[in-house]
C-alpha cells in the first residue's frame, strides 16, 4: 500500500498526559481513505525508546477542535496482519522522524 504523511497536530498544552504527543493525519492512497486521529504516543522504558501509534481513543487524551468540542474518530484495523506491519513500518520510517523533529524530541 501507498500512504502520504499530510499532518502532525500537536496536543493542546492543557493535556496533562506526559505520554500523548499529538495525532497524526495520513492519507491511505491505494484504499482512498483520509485517516485522521491516530494518536502519537511516546513509549519510555528501559527496552523500549520510541513512538508509537494508535488508531483508537484511550481515557484521558481526546482531540479538541477549533470550538472546544472532543472530535472521536472511528477505530482502523488491517485484517491482515502483513498490511498492519507494513503501516507501522513506514509510520515508524516516515513519520517518527518529522514528530521527534518538530516536538526536539532525542529518541
Amino acid at each position: 500500500m501507498k500512504y502520504e504523511f499530510v499532518e502532525f497536530y500537536p496536543k493542546s498544552p492543557d493535556v496533562k498526559n506526559e505520554r500523548f504527543l499529538g495525532t497524526v493525519h495520513l492519507y491511505i492512497i491505494d484504499m482512498n481513505i483520509d485517516l485522521r486521529g491516530i494518536l502519537a504516543v511516546k513509549m519510555i522504558t528501559p527496552k523500549n525508546r520510541d513512538l508509537h501509534y494508535l488508531g483508537y481513543r484511550f481515557p484521558g487524551n481526546t482531540t479538541i477542535d477549533e470550538e472546544g468540542k472532543r472530535v472521536f474518530y472511528p477505530i482502523i484495523n488491517f485484517v491482515n496482519p502483513k498490511d498492519k506491519k507494513e503501516w507501522i513500518d513506514w509510520m515508524k520510517k516516515e513519520v517518527s522522524p518529522i514528530i521527534k523533529e518538530r516536538l526536539n524530541l532525542s529518541y
